[in-house]
């Protein structure tokens, strides 16, 4: 992982044009153009690399061009180190890359390969850039790039910026989900625009207003491009759609609640129900049927390909992984005990056991809000229940994981202390939900706890966090809003309203939670939203991924329960567990969002 920031001069804006970049909760032209705190993009690009050094402690270095400024900070956790920006010798072009290619043993197959076989997904994609750049003119330069990208084959988490040289352009981009944090930052006084993976603040406080509308979210609807060489305001910034129409900047408002262009679906067909016939769902006896078997043994087979992809480190030759063989934990698991979580975990524990034959220390990391004393919730009683079953589910195994349940105990006061830097990360995203379940997120990467087992102290030094975000949006997961939806408007309704989520997953969730987990030098990966496992799941028919006649525990995510009893080997107790929101089972809300400062906060 990779924190990337950009710094453009010479680029001009019009007032009166609203960019397609606004965010949620932004409508206003002028408020769009707002200078943060009056300071200059020289300044603040000082301030972005500060925040983005934070995000990859490994490496910083920055490449400087007329008009221009491209830096980026490494995290380094998949093969052979490779600083970036990356120039290549061939076109003079510059690339900053922040994220993974999962492909061929987790890379492209372009490129010099290393020794144990890995190439480098950064020196893979230049190298293929380079090949789009001999290949194409400058009109067609873009639709090419962007029909790479979003090819089957490059799959997984990803933005990036790149400066072309031939025609002097910035080309960035988020990947089809937003997995990646992408923002941007206007500065017309000074023609001038800063794009980065994160922000220039480290807090927000009682002056929030003067920036709180300075960072906008970069919606991923395709890729977007600044001709530096244009002094035309009305086409200096652009944006190629992943429906090939280069849209201008657009005169229409934004609607109230949702980003510019976010309500619109650009995913791949691929990754929509709504694309095929959705049979109607019809009630069936209220216990915990099964779904057919292939189906089952599908889904088990594309998440477990998905998780050993991540979990990997590069060295796919040899099934090297974030093992922590060493007793130190380099893989860790946002644990809840619910259904999700403890699907991933059984099936890390099943591919060192079997794919990869070795021994392995994985952190459970489970957050708990408490009053200083006592620190128990529903998550908290889950998650010591479920690392019992683990532990159970493994035993006499040769080979097996050794999961650590650290305990992550956090105060109303330590919680309120770093509200103030949740809410900067948090931002653009800023209703109280987002900042209680920012601030459980926060101090899962911060990693420092007790360990369920001795009640040691302890900081957890895994890198990567594997996160089980997705599940409940691919598979009706949410009991509230989907059964409401279903029950209105049936199986196709509750299709579409699927389709919707997984488009809006990236300025609900994704970018505010890559900052959150990048802001501590740790990176989170989702198996759940692996392009194969969504289109294995939105080309199944909808009944047999969920039966919403069904009570709660049983017809939502029902093909997962299913899987996880009769495949996974996991209890009934953990199949049929309920959905229970993050803020309610960390306790967040109830010791959080009933403070007075917390409510004059977010006033």
């Amino acid at each position: 992982m990779c924190g990337i920031a950009a710094m453009l001069r010479g680029v001009r804006f019009s007032r009166e044009v609203p960019l397609p970049w606004t965010s949620p909760r932004n409508c206003a032209v002028s408020e769009s153009l707002a200078t943060p705190n009056g300071e200059g993009v020289k300044e603040h690009f000082g301030k972005v690399c500060k925040t983005i050094r934070r995000r990859g402690p490994d490496s910083f270095n920055e490449w400087h061009g007329d008009d221009i400024t491209i830096a980026a900070s490494l995290l380094s956790l998949r093969g052979k180190r490779v600083e970036q920006p990356v120039l290549s010798e061939k076109t003079g072009n510059v690339l900053a890359f922040n994220g993974q290619i999962y492909t061929a043993c987790g890379a492209l197959t372009a490129g010099e390969p290393e020794s144990n076989g890995h190439v480098n997904d950064t020196l893979s994609l230049l190298d293929a850039i380079d090949r789009i750049d001999f290949g194409s003119d400058s009109q067609n330069f873009g639709h090419e790039l962007l029909r790479y990208m979003d090819a089957e084959h490059v799959r997984g988490p990803w933005s990036f910026v790149l400066y072309q040289r031939s025609t002097h352009r910035i080309y960035f981009a988020r990947d089809p989900l937003g997995r990646r944090s992408l923002m941007v930052s206007l500065y017309p006084d000074d023609d001038a625009m800063l794009i980065a993976s994160v922000p220039g603040i480290d807090e927000l406080n009682e002056n929030r207003a003067a920036n709180l509308h300075a960072w906008h979210e970069l919606a991923p609807v395709g890729l977007c491009f600044v001709d530096l060489g244009c002094r035309d305001s009305e086409s200096a910034v652009q944006i190629i759609t992943r429906n090939e129409q280069v849209l201008e900047q657009s005169s229409t408002r934004t609607p109230r609640g949702a980003p510019h262009l976010g309500n619109r679906c650009y995913l791949p067909h691929t990754m929509r129900r709504c694309e095929i016939a959705v049979p109607s769902m019809k009630r069936q006896s209220k216990t915990l049927t099964r779904v057919p078997l292939d189906v089952e043994s599908e889904l088990v087979r594309r998440l477990e390909t998905a998780v050993l992809e991540q979990i990997q480190d590069g060295s796919c030759g040899e099934h090297e992984a974030l093992s922590g063989r060493d007793g130190e934990a380099r893989l860790a698991v946002l644990f809840s005990g619910g259904l999700d979580s403890m699907v991933l975990a059984a099936l890390i524990d099943d591919l060192y056991a079997r794919a990869m034959h070795t021994h392995a220390t994985v952190d459970l990391i489970n957050v708990c809000f408490g009053d200083g004393t006592t620190f128990m919730g529903p998550d908290r009683e889950s998650a010591l229940a479920g690392h019992q079953e683990l532990e159970e589910r493994s035993t006499g195994r040769e080979f097996r994981v050794e999961f650590r349940l650290l305990l992550v105990n956090v105060s109303a006061a330590e919680a309120m202390d770093v509200i103030p830097r949740v809410a900067a990360l948090t931002h653009p995203m800023a209703t109280p939900m987002d900042r209680s379940i920012g601030s459980a997120l926060f101090f899962a990467a911060q990693g420092a706890g007790v360990e369920a087992r001795s009640g040691m102290p302890r900081v957890s030094r895994a890198r990567v966090l594997i996160s089980g975000l997705g599940a409940d949006e691919l598979m009706g997961g949410y009991k509230g809003r989907h059964r409401t939806v279903f029950k209105r408007a049936g199986a196709c309704g509750l299709a579409a309203e699927l389709d919707g989520d997984l488009s809006r997953l990236w300025w609900r969730n994704l970018g505010r939670d890559d900052r959150l987990v990048g802001d501590h030098g740790k990176e989170a990966r989702h198996p759940f939203l692996d392009e194969n496992v969504i289109r294995f799941l939105c080309q199944t028919p909808l009944t047999e991924i969920c039966d919403l006649e069904l009570e709660d525990g049983v017809g939502d995510k029902k093909v997962l329960r299913t899987a996880a009893a009769s495949i996974l080997g996991l209890s009934l107790r953990t199949s049929c567990k309920p959905k229970r929101a993050m803020q309610f089972g960390s306790n967040a809300k109830k010791y959080l969002e009933g403070r007075h400062e917390y409510k004059d906060f977010n006033t």
